[in-house]
């Protein structure tokens, strides 16, 4: 895996959704007042019984116009229909394969487009795709090293495992909304993100489109591939799960709760769950969102 391109495409990602994002004002923790901005639907008016029931639950009033009513929802939208907030009642009961597929197709794009800005990968695009392809898996027999750093295959490739197991955990409505806790459901549901992750990192590697031995060949010249990613990838990506989870429980659900603000919640999601976010930019969502909370 190419590491540094790779990281640059994930963090121009970060920055495009979190500048995409709705700004908050002192407007939307307010309570509704009868102004109305140009953007915002016009004031309602109603009357008598009509204002009592028919708009009881759906508007705010003013307490110094009570026959005029105005929304309470900002009409915000987010870029590229990013979706906040908490998914329940959509009645799932299995797993999703389809978004689970799909998230993983555009996970692998992401990945070998970003290869390809190594200048190592487009040198060896040139040859026979099929008989190099056989003969760049057949590099990763009887080696455990692949020639790559420490910090790519035992930082690096372990991050990706971890991403692409929550693709995982997003999909399975038995397991998106569990939150760390020593219990045979939670092990359970992460040991299925394991065995996604290590589908998903053998596709990568070796498999036989979108991988590294169809694209560019690594395994090709002696000691450019070798198990090591096979197994840090899933292994270690199940490490980071579980401690984002925790982190999640522990650290950034309990400072919520004592009162931080949107723009704090946001960033520490982020910052201190960077694999979660980018799996829910993969789903199209906002790399802050949480299912089990808003």
């Amino acid at each position: 895996m190419t590491w540094k391109p790779a990281m640059l495409f994930v963090l121009l990602m970060f920055a495009a959704g979190l500048a995409a994002a709705p700004q908050e004002s002192a407007a939307e923790e307010a309570p509704a007042i009868l102004l109305a901005s140009a953007e915002e639907a016009p004031p309602v008016l109603l009357s008598g019984k009509a204002l009592r029931e028919k708009a009881r639950g759906a508007f705010t009033f003013s307490r110094h116009a009570p026959l005029v009513a105005l929304p309470t929802a900002p009409r915000h939208a987010w870029a590229l229909s990013l979706q906040q907030g908490p998914a329940h009642g959509s009645g799932e009961t299995g797993f999703q394969w389809a978004p689970a597929l799909r998230q993983s197709l555009l996970f692998l794009t992401i990945q070998h487009t970003a290869r390809l800005g190594a200048q190592k990968t487009r040198e060896n695009l040139k040859g026979p795709y099929w008989s190099d392809y056989v003969n760049s898996i057949q590099g990763v027999h009887g080696r455990w090293s692949d020639g790559d750093s420490f910090t790519t295959a035992y930082l690096g490739h372990p991050m990706m495992g971890s991403m692409a197991g929550y693709i995982q955990v997003h999909n399975d409505p038995r397991g998106r909304d569990l939150v760390f806790a020593n219990t045979p459901a939670y092990w359970k549901s992460r040991l299925k993100a394991l065995a996604w992750s290590a589908a998903y990192s053998t596709q990568f590697e070796i498999g036989p489109l979108l991988s590294e031995a169809g694209i560019g060949n690594v395994g090709l010249a002696q000691g450019s591939s070798g198990y090591v990613d096979l197994v840090t990838t899933p292994v270690g990506g199940l490490g980071f799960i579980v401690l984002e989870d925790w982190v999640d429980k522990a650290w950034i659900h309990n400072r919520e709760r004592g009162g931080s603000g949107p723009r704090q919640t946001r960033w520490r999601r982020v910052l201190l769950n960077p694999n979660r976010a980018f799996a829910n930019l993969l789903r199209w969502k906002a790399p802050w969102h949480r299912d089990t909370r808003p």
